[in-house]
């Protein structure tokens, strides 16, 4: 019978090895496939771990490892070449402000002065091309999981701008919704004033604060 506290330590290093590998593994900062290339080295060092698991389970846990590292290697650069050809295409669309906080992850901003108007939920005729556009991007890509998320200035009070922060994420939600993009992959929420982005002492500071963010995370 195997000791499992063998197994365990043996996981263990496994675990170190690999994701010091990943973090190793660098790319320069203008190279076009820097995204793909940092999810491979992710995805082979979980891959390694698994694999060490299934190892374990069949009396072969080095050649697990090996094929676990190669497995999850592939699967991780295809999500990060996916993510990648996601955020160039979201960069096409006017009046959104795109970044990318995490390697497995998309932020789309959308002001909502551009969505709607003062202390409104209800979207402006205006803002519906910009997201029919996002929701094509995000119809496309169905494994992923959106967050939609609502902001407010400090203008008011609390419970009124929870509330309206809370019927803004909503309102984007429901029309991504009714334009194809899967309904169990949105979440909405709303936060009201509670992650301002820039001061509230300025018109120009407040009007940054009012916002509606799609965070994509790949699943």
């Amino acid at each position: 019978m195997r000791d499992p506290n063998s197994f365990m330590k043996k996981t263990a290093a496994v675990l170190l090895a690999t994701f010091f590998f990943a973090a190793c593994q660098t790319t320069g900062p203008d190279d076009p496939d820097k995204k793909a290339k940092q999810g491979a080295n992710i995805g082979a060092a979980v891959g390694a771990i698994a694999g060490a698991i299934i190892g374990h389970q069949t009396g072969d846990s080095r050649t697990g490892a090996v094929i676990g590292a190669a497995a999850g290697a592939v699967i991780g650069q295809q999500i990060g070449h996916n993510m990648d050809e996601q955020e160039k295409q979201l960069h096409q669309i006017p009046d959104v402000v795109v970044t990318r906080p995490g390697q497995n992850e998309i932020t789309v901003e959308l002001p909502s002065d551009v969505l709607f108007d003062y202390n409104s939920a209800e979207l402006r005729p205006e803002a519906l091309s910009m997201l029919r556009d996002v929701a094509a991007n995000l119809s496309h890509y169905s494994n992923e999981r959106v967050d939609v998320e609502g902001y407010t200035d400090t203008t008011g009070a609390e419970m009124s701008n929870q509330d309206l922060s809370q019927r803004r994420a909503d309102a984007v939600a429901s029309y991504l919704i009714d334009h194809g993009v899967l309904a169990r992959n949105i979440f909405a929420r709303g936060w009201g004033a509670s992650h301002p982005k820039a001061t509230n002492d300025t018109p120009e500071g407040r009007q940054i604060n009012r916002r509606v963010e799609i965070h994509i995370h790949a699943q």
